[in-house]
């Protein structure tokens, strides 16, 4: 699902670039983690260029955005969205503490990872949360699939799902759901980085991108034993 067009890591710009070029990707993963939002006072960890945020303003929700880039808050401010943008350190729990016990949900999608102390960074989105809160979380999946692209774009570790569950629960998070996502995706990591080696992201050939985004469209619908993703909701007890 890949051919020669070479998409390289370069921060803000790669995010743009893939904003594009996996318009439809994005558009599929934001109503999947959409569908498993509760309540309208949202706060996005880790929102980058407001590629997501677009879609999770939408309505009446009252969304709050924050990242560590002046760049990427910048650029997200500029396309108008209807969200509150702060530049923010997750692990930081004094750099939000007017927002104690405030949110109905916290997305954190493909932000773990880049944490180096995850723990702290869950202990200050489970104070962040109202009591029967939720935290919607993406992050990539298996860490045999952990290459050279990984370390350069800045991720720590890739998960497994028994993990990542362990790791919500010692903060006091109940687990409901927990899946994998992206099929298609994985094959084409495991083809591309870890046999090709390559370090370089790629955008795919359109015939094989129809492809993948039917694959994607059903994956709203049906839940595979494995993906190159994996999604979790995992809720703040009552």
């Amino acid at each position: 699902m890949y051919d020669e067009t070479i998409v390289s890591y370069r921060g803000t710009e790669e995010l743009e670039i893939l904003e594009k070029k996996m318009g439809l990707w994005l558009k599929c993963k934001s109503e999947l983690l959409s569908s498993l939002i509760e309540g309208k006072k949202i706060l996005e960890v880790g929102c980058g260029i407001g590629s997501l945020t677009h879609f999770i303003s939408r309505g009446k929700n009252d969304v709050v955005a924050i990242d560590l880039s002046p760049v990427c808050l910048d650029r997200a401010k500029r396309k108008g969205i209807n969200a509150t943008f702060l530049l923010a350190d997750i692990c930081n729990a004094h750099a939000l503490h007017g927002y104690h016990d405030f949110f109905d949900s916290v997305v954190m999608s493909d932000v773990l990872e880049h944490i180096e102390i995850q723990d702290r960074a869950l202990k200050v989105v489970f104070s962040l949360l109202r009591k029967n809160g939720v935290l919607i979380l993406t992050v990539p999946a298996f860490q045999t699939l952990y290459s050279e692209l990984d370390r350069k774009i800045g991720h720590y570790r890739r998960y497994q799902k028994r993990e990542i569950v362990e790791i919500l629960r010692n903060v006091k998070f109940s687990v409901e759901l927990c899946r994998y996502w992206n099929v298609l995706g994985l094959f084409g990591w495991f083809i591309v980085q870890k046999i090709q080696k390559k370090t370089d992201l790629y955008t795919g050939k359109p015939s094989l991108m129809r492809l993948y985004y039917k694959c994607l469209s059903l994956e709203a619908r049906t839940i595979f034993p494995f993906g190159l993703t994996l999604v979790v909701k995992a809720r703040k007890p009552p």
